[in-house]
């Protein structure tokens, strides 16, 4: 009889690694890509070429033949070829590949460029690595790298240790109780991991990730192990430095560690009392269990479990390593995992997206839908779904929404596009495009959603409301003359605003004051439940936190038209949200410090789990789901110490968050928009000279035409601002070459990037407007039509009062 078991192990992984080697260190390593990828979205790494525009790498070739290398050099959007050729090898050790790179004098110093590196291996076979690299000699990237692998050395030694006091913060009212994250302000001791034996398991891999003059950021992997009583456990650890360089010394200028136990179900695990011990965690765990709680899955360390109580079995649904499969390759944390849904009968549907390190679709950046059968012990494909952007990206993405119903329409919403897929036939359906997050709403259960039908948040007259579980959906509109938009849910009670057209305010910096006469709630049968409006007072926010809303609130100022703050108010709900049946818990061990258990309900005697490893279910063909192409506005991009840590339509939101969490901010060609701490002490743009206002033309006029003026733009703003239109709409429709950033709400020394840049900045203050166009330490240079010429003002009290008083910030950055 012929071979009847339809079943495999997941393939393992196969594609070499690339490292880029400074001076013999191997760092930045280059994970392999099956499918091209569009450079303006990748930024996993930085690598600083040599005075001579050179770089070394090694490859290893995990047993594989490479018959060539080629390389491209382009402009950091991809978008433009600089050069390209052919890669001659240069010599081989065992199973490593060692190769030179040696660029011609095609590239500007001191700027990023996208190298994207291709091979061919056992003979037809083609993958792409790749890259950033800058030519910059005086970044010093080599002494970067040397403190960060020394501080990471000394916390393995309690003597060496104390010789890191000097760049820690540590403070009274830190947390010490916990290794699984441990900051710049940490004590000693936590830094060296306490009294725990911990060894390096996996050699430490680092990765520059930002790079620039005095500032780097440097991210380490690697696996650690500790003894005790002869039993051996496994940790996940990821250290993020950002370090300042300057002449006399490196400073610290944060740090973090991260540190999860590996489950290891080699070892025997029990129900022991009704718990299963997790260990130091580094993240909070999340459960997904059946409706009894008597099926369970969560994730740990990148892995999905699966706990069947009545039949003490544990299955490990999905990983890309093992405690006895651990590399490079397999540990490459570049996915996420969740849960769909999880059944009384053990059918657990869940997702894996972002880049796949084996399996079918290595080397591909995705997101996989599978389904476990307890029955069967086996994993089946649904669908997979290629992604064009980076896997970072496509991770941030997903932590908008991601939904089954119970008719199997998988929903997600990637580049503002609403999505269903139908998992039996994989056809998509487009919901939506176009969408504004402002005015998109999900319920906290995901299973309803509601968006604005005009991409204008301000300006929407109807919105949608839809239960992805029954696909009803119904059109919200506005009466005659008014506007609605979306606030969100609280349970299944949908909230939503109105405003009368002449309250919605714009006013003359670009501003929009979205004032709301009526709040309305109603239940997911469209029954309305309450209303919220008083007499004069409007609301102009609204934000839900549980089961409480805070009402942002507003009233007419004297001028009758634009408006004034007063106190806040707020709507409680009495719904109370499900608890789960299982439940995590935590508890101070001397040893270990802070560790979780997973607290099974259903308590018995101690009882082994039996351990279950399933197989995937073979298939014909391919599973692909292709996407609509869907062209939008311009999005924003943050990265931080973990890669994207949020996309924003607006530039303001972007440069808050990155400015809260030392990141950058790129827009969607892949080009910089602002980038924390790169700026000089002092700079001022001697090219703007004062300008007077007068009785016909004011000030905010006479700043516009002097920024449209810097940029050889010749235009009579205060016939513009006559006839109704803004700063900020000015500014759009005339600077055709420009992206326009709306940067309110953003703080003074944020702004302060674009004037080193040598970019105006104009700040207005009700009818008064302002250029910021230098400063130094301790104070701004000011363009004040209003005064008799230019003139500084200290920092701290100009950011004070800009903050204060609501100033409108706006500028620009010139596209390449």
């Amino acid at each position: 009889m012929g071979n009847t078991d339809m079943t495999k192990e997941m393939d393992s992984a196969t594609l070499p690694l690339i490292y880029v080697n400074m001076d013999g260190e191997l760092i930045n390593p280059m994970h392999g890509y099956t499918v091209q990828q569009d450079m303006s979205y990748l930024r996993d790494s930085i690598t600083p070429l040599s005075d001579s525009r050179g770089v070394s790498f090694a490859m290893e070739r995990f047993g594989h033949t490479i018959d060539s290398i080629n390389m491209e050099v382009r402009s950091i959007t991809g978008k433009r070829l600089i050069e390209n050729g052919e890669v001659t090898v240069s010599s081989t050790l065992d199973d490593m590949l060692y190769f030179d790179l040696q660029l011609k004098d095609l590239i500007d110093d001191n700027k990023e460029y996208q190298l994207k590196l291709s091979i061919i291996e056992d003979g037809s076979k083609e993958i792409f690595y790749y890259t950033r690299i800058i030519h910059a000699s005086e970044y010093h990237s080599v002494e970067k790298i040397d403190f960060a692998k020394q501080f990471h050395d000394r916390t393995f030694d309690k003597e060496e240790v104390k010789q890191l006091a000097r760049y820690m913060e540590t403070g009274n009212k830190n947390d010490n109780s916990d290794f699984g994250i441990v900051d710049i302000h940490s004590s000693l001791d936590q830094l060296s991991y306490g009294e725990l034996n911990v060894k390096e398991y996996i050699r430490p891999s680092y990765t520059i990730t930002e790079l620039a003059q005095q500032t780097a950021s440097i991210k380490c992997d690697f696996v650690a192990s500790t003894r005790v009583d002869d039993v051996i456990e496994y940790y996940r650890i990821e250290e993020y430095y950002r370090l300042r360089y300057t002449v006399d010394r490196i400073y610290l200028l944060d740090y973090r560690r991260e540190m999860s136990k590996i489950l290891n179900t080699d070892n025997n695990l029990y129900l022991d009392g009704g718990n299963i011990q997790l260990g130091i965690q580094a993240n909070d765990t999340q459960i997904y269990e059946s409706d009894s709680g008597n099926v369970l899955a969560f994730e740990n360390a990148g892995r999905l479990f699966c706990v069947n109580v009545s039949e003490s079995k544990i299955s490990e649904l999905f990983s890309f390593y093992s405690v006895k499969s651990m590399d490079e390759r397999t540990l490459y944390n570049g996915h996420d995992i969740h849960v769909l849904s999880v059944d009384e009968n053990g059918m657990i549907t869940f997702t894996v997206y972002g880049y796949m390190n084996m399996g079918d679709h290595e080397g591909e950046v995705g997101i996989a839908v599978y389904q476990y059968n307890s029955l069967t012990n086996t994993t089946e494909e649904r669908a997979f779904v290629p992604y064009k952007k980076s896997a970072v990206i496509l991770r941030e993405e997903m932590n908008d929404l991601t939904y089954l119903s119970k008719s199997e329409v998988y929903y997600f919403v990637l580049d503002r596009t609403i999505y269903g897929l139908h998992l039996a036939d994989r056809r998509v359906d487009v919901l939506a495009t176009g969408i504004v997050k402002d005015g998109f709403k999900i319920s906290s259960d995901q299973s309803n959603i509601a968006w604005q039908v005009e991409a204008d948040v301000n300006h929407s007259k109807s919105l949608i409301l839809m239960n992805l579980n029954t696909q009803a959906s119904s059109e919200i509109r506005g009466e005659s003359g008014q506007y609605i938009k979306p606030i969100g849910f609280m349970g299944s009670d949908f909230i939503y605003g109105v405003a009368n057209k002449e309250d919605v305010y714009t006013d003359m910096a670009g501003m929009t004051t979205f004032a709301m006469c009526l709040l309305r709630i109603q239940d997911d049968n469209g029954s309305l439940l309450k209303e919220y409006s008083e007499d004069e007072i409007f609301v102009d926010d609204a934000q839900i936190h549980g089961n409480q809303m805070i009402l942002s609130r507003v009233k007419k100022a004297k001028d009758g038209v634009s408006y004034v703050k007063i106190s806040d108010d707020q709507i409680i709900s009495s719904e109370v949200e499900a608890n789960h049946v299982n439940s995590l818990s935590s508890y101070s061990d001397e040893l270990f410090k802070n560790q979780w258990i997973l607290i099974i309900d259903k308590k018995d005697e101690k009882r082994s789990l039996q351990k279950l490893t399933p197989k995937f279910v073979l298939f014909e063909g391919s599973r692909k789901a292709a996407l609509l192409e869907v062209e939008n506005e311009d999005e924003y991009y943050v990265y931080g110490q973990k890669g994207v840590i949020g996309i924003y339509e607006n530039p303001s939101d972007a440069v808050i968050v990155a400015n809260d969490n030392s990141g950058v901010v790129m827009d969607d060609d892949g080009e910089y928009v602002w980038i924390k701490g790169n700026r000089s002490s002092r700079n001022q743009i001697m090219a703007i000279k004062h300008v007077q206002a007068t009785e016909e033309k004011g000030s905010v006029a006479v700043c516009l035409d002097t920024v449209l003026g810097y940029e050889q733009i010749i235009r009579n703003s205060q016939y513009l601002l006559d006839e109704g239109e803004n700063a900020k709409s000015i500014l759009e429709k005339n600077m055709e070459n420009a992206t326009v950033l709306d940067l309110t709400g953003c703080t003074l020394d944020s702004v302060l990037y674009y004037v080193n840049r040598d970019i105006p900045v104009l700040a207005v203050v009700g009818e008064q407007a302002y250029l910021i166009i230098g400063f130094n330490e301790n104070q701004i240079v000011l363009m004040d039509p209003t005064s008799d010429g230019l003139y500084k003002k200290n920092t701290v009290d100009m950011s004070d009062y800009f903050k204060n008083h609501g100033a409108v910030f706006l500028t620009y950055i010139n596209k390449n």
